[in-house]
Formats: structure tokens, C-alpha cells, sequence
């Protein structure tokens, strides 16, 4: 009798164990993954954006310290304020996705602006020729 009720202790353990860590695994709560998928970019994207500032903080010093040359400096500080750059237009771009999935309305890349304008333009030339 003891071990029937053991067993029947241990199952509900089990089970209930299974379930608890099963469930965040399956569910189908597609927000709170994509958020946290969000939330993992942004992390990335601050540890870069704080690398590189740290590393043109120290870029800068090792300069005034006389560490470096002029040129290496020069070459240095240009490299990583285009990764800076980079970064804080990467930056921007998450936060108008953000606010646009957060309006509902798709962000038009600005390649594809161009391209539109182009073919506005060509439209309208082609107008202009035919009258």
C-alpha cells in the first residue's frame, strides 16, 4: 500500500514537475517571445554601443598620455567613431521599428523610398515628353 501511494506521489511530482517546465516551452504566447527576442537585440546593441565609446575614451587618453602617435590615433579614433556610427544608426533603426509595430504600420526601408521616387520621377519625365 505504501508503495502504491509512493508511486502515486512520485507521478504527481513528475507530472506536475513536466508541466512547469514544459509549458513555457510550448505555449504559444508569440509577444513575449518577441519581446524577448527584443529585448536580447537591444542588449547586444548597448554592449557594442558602450565598447566602442569605451574603447575611444581610452583611445583618447592613451593619446594625451603620449601612448600614441598622432597617425595611430588619427587611424584609430577613425575607425571606431565610423563603428559608433554604425551602431547608433543601427540604433535608430530598431527604435522607428519599434514605434511603427507599435502604430501598426510597416516601416518603408530607405532604399525602397528612393527607388519609388525614382520611378515617380521617370513617370513624370515620360509625361512631360509625351505632351
Amino acid at each position: 500500500m505504501e508503495s502504491a501511494l509512493f508511486g502515486v506521489s512520485l507521478a504527481i511530482i513528475l507530472i506536475v514537475i513536466l508541466f512547469l517546465v514544459g509549458f513555457p516551452l510550448i505555449r504559444k504566447d508569440k509577444a513575449t517571445g518577441d519581446k524577448w527576442w527584443e529585448e536580447e537585440l537591444v542588449s547586444d546593441l548597448e554592449k557594442d554601443k558602450e565598447a566602442v565609446f569605451t574603447t575611444l575614451n581610452e583611445i583618447e587618453f592613451d593619446f594625451q598620455m603620449k601612448k600614441l602617435s598622432e597617425e595611430d590615433y588619427q587611424i584609430l579614433k577613425e575607425k571606431h567613431q565610423r563603428l559608433a556610427v554604425q551602431i547608433l544608426k543601427e540604433e535608430e533603426a530598431q527604435q522607428v521599428n519599434a514605434l511603427a509595430r507599435e502604430e501598426g504600420r510597416a516601416v518603408v526601408s530607405e532604399a525602397r523610398k528612393a527607388d519609388v521616387e525614382a520611378e515617380i520621377e521617370a513617370e513624370l519625365e515620360a509625361l512631360k515628353l509625351g505632351k
